[in-house]
């Protein structure tokens, strides 16, 4: 779907100018992430804070983006976001396009809990040395 491929693209350029001094995180579009031998999955977006070896990540990233379809609402706020909890990824965000809303759930004692966004801006702490300060409100431009 056209919006639903130029939402993530934004997304992917939002991060990327945050990102774009230096720290070890970088972004990436929908790559394979081989969890096991019989799970694989492809975020949206993706931020990985360590060198990718394989064709294919084998470590939890430190954000995942998944934008929302009326087709995977579902499977992303369920399945998808418990997976992703019990994988340990910091952040994981869902973006409802059709609502031009963005959800931001952070990892607290490994459980995930939404957080408040500050006038449409939000301050990642990816690791030591490695943040992000993105202002989702660019987004719906």
């Amino acid at each position: 779907m056209p919006e639903h491929q130029r939402i993530s693209l934004k997304l992917s350029l939002l991060f990327e100018n945050a990102l774009a001094n230096g720290d070890d995180c970088t972004v990436y579009p929908p790559l394979d992430w081989k969890i096991s031998d019989d799970t694989i999955v492809q975020p949206d977006v993706l931020v990985a804070c360590k060198k990718i070896e394989k064709k294919y990540l084998d470590f939890p990233p430190a954000l995942v983006i998944e934008v929302l379809s009326p087709a995977t609402a579902a499977k992303d706020r369920g399945e998808k976001m418990e997976l992703y909890q019990s994988q340990r990824v910091k952040y994981y965000l869902t973006v409802d396009g059709q609502l031009k809303k963005i959800e931001v759930y952070e990892l607290f004692d490994n459980k995930y809990k939404s957080v408040p966004l500050n006038r449409g801006s939000f301050d990642f702490s990816f690791k030591e040395n490695c943040s992000a300060t993105v202002n989702f409100g660019q987004i719906w431009e």
